[in-house]
């Protein structure tokens, strides 16, 4: 039986969208042999700002490095004037990810693109997540092999976090990178949109034969985290692995806000700052609301995505949302960060929240969050 869907709330809507800077000088445009300083080198690179320290004119060349906030990832370019070649290399605490040495007549943007074309490297992901889950609460999603490898230039790879949040709470996380992307995120670029997506929640079966948690309990709680109602009631399944687990699928919108991995850690820091990202020290939401981060892409090969809780008491798979329409993209360019005022998507979150009170209401059902 299929799962019975909440009706009246939109399934997808633009949230925003910030542009980011514009080197002043591109890649593609470099001339080597006349590089003298730092303005002579583009700003922002693949991961991240070209580093004021890391610059020094030789004998023979120049030495430049790219590094952003997580400080032991670098793009590394040194320049010899004699045999005039670029020589590009990422590096994660010394260890290399990614190298290649090129003639310096291809160009600085096709020296990097040989590295970013070499895949994006797992020893970058394991840095990220050590870096963020030190700092709050979220789950990091590696890259492996069975996801496409997705590297843009000169942006470099992207990440996507996805933040689930109630529906009373949708509108203010709207309006909230609405307005980073009107202030902008460092220079770095992204877009976010909401979407109103299944999770299927497991639950460990008890000594009795019965689910570990209370099947009421169990849906009051999920009404308390998304402001909507479950989908069906927890009953026992089989499991795609042929066990038998006790089921209840759960809708909940989420905001997923795509940025460059460089990006990232400027992002989490803005989100936690506005309270919509909890700080390892604080509270957690649970594993069915703990926010999360996965690489770019991963929708193409992969549809879901499961979490544990340290008991291993529950398990919660999200479904992933496929890749987007290009007349939707176009929509969250258009409108995501309208100057003018609120655009369509805080209007969309507004509808959203009337609309959840009201069900919840006619049913004696708490609206608020927990």
């Amino acid at each position: 039986m299929e799962p019975l869907m909440p009706t009246g709330l939109p399934p997808r809507f633009p949230v925003a969208r910030c542009p980011g800077s514009e080197n002043a000088v591109r890649a593609r445009d470099v001339r080597p042999e006349l590089v003298r300083s730092r303005k002579d080198l583009p700003e922002r690179f693949v991961l991240g700002f070209l580093d004021e320290e890391g610059f020094a004119l030789e004998e023979d060349g120049w030495t430049a490095v790219w590094k952003g906030a997580m400080p032991d990832v670098r793009l590394r370019c040194r320049y010899f004037r004699a045999p005039n070649v670029y020589q590009v290399e990422q590096t994660v605490r010394g260890e290399s990810a990614g190298w290649c040495r090129m003639p310096a007549r291809f160009g600085l943007d096709r020296a990097v693109q040989t590295v970013l074309g070499s895949g994006f490297q797992p020893v970058l992901d394991r840095e990220a997540a050590g870096f963020l889950s030190e700092r709050y609460r979220l789950r990091y999603v590696p890259w492996d092999d069975r996801m496409h490898s997705m590297v843009c230039f000169p942006d470099g790879a992207f990440r996507i976090l996805a933040l689930p949040v109630h529906c009373a709470l949708l509108e203010n996380l709207t309006r909230f990178l609405a307005d980073l992307a009107r202030k902008g995120l460092r220079g770095f670029p992204f877009f976010a949109f909401a979407e109103l997506t299944l999770r299927v929640i497991d639950c460990s079966e008890g000594g009795d034969g019965e689910p570990a948690a209370d099947p009421v309990d169990l849906g009051l709680e999920v009404i308390g985290q998304t402001g909507i109602l479950p989908a069906d009631y927890l009953a026992k399944e089989e499991a795609e692995d042929g066990s038998e687990v006790w089921r209840m699928r759960a809708p909940a919108y989420a905001v997923f806000v795509s940025v460059p991995f460089a990006g990232l850690p400027d992002l989490c820091a803005a989100l936690a700052k506005g309270g919509f990202l909890p700080r390892a020290e604080e509270p957690g939401p649970g594993v069915p609301m703990t926010p999360f981060v996965y690489p770019g892409g991963m929708e193409l090969s992969l549809k879901t995505v499961s979490f544990e809780d340290s008991e291993g008491a529950v398990r919660t798979t999200w479904m992933i949302p496929p890749p987007l329409p290009v007349e939707f993209v176009r929509q969250v360019q258009q409108d995501g960060n309208d100057e003018a005022g609120p655009g369509p998507g805080l209007a969309q979150a507004e509808l959203v929240r009337k609309t959840s009170r009201e069900i919840l209401k006619g049913l004696g059902l708490d609206a608020r969050p927990d």
